[in-house]
């Protein structure tokens, strides 16, 4: 992996542990020589990692939407909103509607019910939010893919480091993975960004507390 040769003999993690997301972010992403992505799921605090990157780098970074096609008006707003504050978003549409699902998969989706397979649910994610990044990946062949983690929402976010390199040579970088809550609310409301606060992803299931995979799949 070139990232990695031109950054031999540096823990990266350790300099930038006692760095603020900022710097961590300008600093790492002056050593991408390809294109650099962020994602973003128009969920509850999206609105934090573009601006706080665009403020970071003064630049535009390619932000990828993967559409389930199952988001409720709340997120697409969401999507909208960023459109409007001209970030760079570029939408990856699953190519499978909710009716056709449903009539495959009935209640593929519904982890609280009788009957609820997971690797039903687990192959049905893949096709409608893992295949579409796999089609923005192999577009734009990213070296570095920015992404707004956070540690404090579920048990296995807390297990990641703030700059990662997966199996796809795709060096992640999480800059905001130790902030907390309050944090993330004093970053919006200090810069006047909004939340969506109903946001609902289909592929976390009925519960919302099964993963999508996206970090895990595409993370290691």
């Amino acid at each position: 992996m070139e990232f990695l040769r031109r950054t031999r003999g540096y823990n990266l993690n350790d300099i930038m542990s006692n760095k603020s997301a900022l710097t961590r972010i300008n600093r790492i992403v002056q050593v991408a020589e390809g294109p650099v992505i962020m994602t973003t799921s128009g969920g509850k605090f999206s609105a934090l990692l573009p601006h706080l990157v665009r403020r970071a780098t003064g630049r535009d970074i390619p932000l990828i939407f993967v559409d389930t096609r199952h988001y409720t008006k709340p997120t697409y707003d969401m999507i909208t909103y960023l459109q409007e504050q001209s970030f760079d978003v570029r939408v990856y549409a699953s190519n499978y509607e909710q009716d056709q699902l449903q009539q495959d998969f009935p209640d593929w989706w519904n982890d609280t019910a009788d009957g609820y397979s997971q690797a039903t649910f687990e192959k049905v994610v893949r096709m409608i939010k893992h295949e579409p990044l796999e089609r923005a990946i192999d577009d734009i062949q990213p070296e570095m893919w920015l992404s707004g983690l956070t540690s404090f929402k579920t048990a296995e976010r807390a297990n990641k480091s703030i700059i990662e390199y997966n199996a796809m040579e795709i060096v992640k970088l999480h800059p905001i993975i130790d902030w907390q809550q309050k944090d993330v609310e004093d970053y919006l409301a200090w810069h006047s960004l909004p939340r969506n606060e109903h946001h609902f992803d289909i592929s976390k299931g009925m519960s919302q507390k099964n993963e999508c995979g996206i970090h895990t799949t595409f993370g290691e």
